[in-house]
């Protein structure tokens, strides 16, 4: 929009023409010059945006009259005036508190214009994650029943969030596979005053009940549900979650399904045995083994844009979407009111955005990688290892269709070899 705008501004207001004889267009009234008004909160310090707003005020503070650049943050709609006399503000001072609490970042950007700044040992750039934002509603089930869902949880009981992510997996004929994270849940009590995650059994309870909803119903169980990972970090009390999940179990409606167990981890392996119903698509990943390698995969699968994000939400009651018209076919977009549910899971998604840009690459004295961390220890990582996992299945489904594309390819080329070696 940028581009196309400032190449329409190029033109001269004051050109006219006309076929009729004797026409002279020094007499026209000159029109006033086409003037080009850029108004927008911060994004990043490599947008286009940004880059105009800092090559406009230098030509500014330069002395061209052409050129005049003002920020304006949330001091100024908090105390406005209507012909000098104060009315009421646009904004309210408890709204920016709860989003400075919610998500600082994105608070700063939109009320203080702060831009995300861009640091070089940044795992993954704020421009990388706003080309893979598209326009995507949070999904709270499985819509369509035929999907293939990816679920990872990072638990906890106490100290920190106990997420539950969900990412959905589809194919694209010119990339292959890739994952749309179509949801977020942060599993916490909201009785306490004190914000803490749910009871261990309340939190299996949210988890299971989101497991049917994302193998949709009237699917066998868990059919459509590609992998169920959880962390089994000490923090995450694996074997609390874990323990409880081998079990068959009774949802609300008295239907029996099955547990899940995880025979390759040491601690379930011998306990298998006495399982034999429970499903197998499960996985406890140890976060310190895997931490560096699942942080390298989510790195280069970002790099090829194979994670989608829903687009940033501005905290609205409803969100603008593409539909496709019944009478002409085109797609256009629509106002689609929003749920609370989904609300909160655009509010959650967005976190997780946020905890991935404030991950860091760490070298060695050789150049190499050796960790990825938030340089702020008291900060909160736990949606970005729910991403971590969820990325990490991706990666290995991706790797798992290569591998069957190679072999189906030689497989073709070797019997071609073969028929023509025949002698008729």
């Amino acid at each position: 929009m940028l581009t196309a705008g400032i190449a329409f501004s190029t033109q001269d207001s004051d050109f006219s023409t006309s076929i009729e004889d004797g026409y002279d267009s020094r007499v026209e009234y000159l029109k006033c010059p086409t003037q080009l008004l850029f108004a927008s909160s911060m994004n990043d310090t490599e947008c286009k945006f940004y880059k105009l707003f800092v090559d406009y005020a230098i030509k500014m503070f330069a002395g061209d009259r052409d050129y005049f650049v003002t920020s304006m943050p949330c001091s100024i709609p908090l105390d406005p005036l209507l012909d000098g006399v104060k009315c009421a503000p646009l904004l309210k001072q408890s709204q920016i508190d709860n989003e400075m609490r919610v998500n600082p970042q994105k608070a700063l950007r939109e009320y203080f214009n702060q831009p995300t700044a861009e640091h070089e040992d940044q795992m993954v750039k704020n421009a990388n994650i706003i080309r893979n934002s598209t326009i995507l509603l949070p999904e709270l089930c499985n819509i369509d029943k035929k999907s293939k869902i990816i679920i990872a949880s990072d638990p906890s009981r106490s100290g920190d969030n106990s997420i539950l992510g969900m990412m959905k997996i589809c194919h694209d004929d010119n990339v292959g596979i890739y994952g749309e994270v179509i949801n977020c849940i942060n599993l916490i009590d909201v009785t306490k005053k004190r914000k803490m995650s749910m009871k261990i059994p309340d939190q299996i309870k949210v988890m299971q009940e989101n497991l049917l909803l994302y193998n949709g119903e009237g699917n066998p169980d868990y059919s459509q549900i590609e992998e169920f990972l959880m962390d089994a970090g000490s923090g995450g009390q694996p074997s609390g979650f874990a323990d409880n999940f081998m079990e068959d179990w009774l949802d609300a409606k008295g239907n029996l399904h099955k547990g899940f167990i995880d025979e390759t981890h040491d601690l379930y392996s011998e306990e298998s045995v006495k399982y034999p119903n429970a499903s197998r698509n499960f996985k406890l990943i140890n976060p310190k083994k895997y931490r560096l390698q699942m942080c390298e995969e989510l790195v280069e699968l970002m790099s090829l844009d194979l994670i989608k994000f829903t687009i940033e939400y501005d905290g609205k009651d409803h969100i603008v979407v593409e539909s496709k018209n019944p009478k002409t076919g085109e797609i256009e977009l629509v106002d689609r009111k929003l749920s609370m549910d989904e609300q909160i899971a655009l509010i959650s998604i967005d976190l997780m955005k946020s905890e991935l840009l404030a991950i860091h690459k760490y070298k060695d004295s050789t150049g190499n990688i050796i960790k990825y961390v938030n340089p702020d220890q008291h900060a909160k990582d736990d949606r970005f290892y729910v991403l971590l996992l969820l990325a990490h299945k991706l990666y290995e489904l991706r790797r798992k269709d290569l591998i069957k594309t190679t072999n189906n390819t030689v497989d073709l080329s070797t019997r071609v070899r073969c028929v023509s070696s025949i002698k008729f």
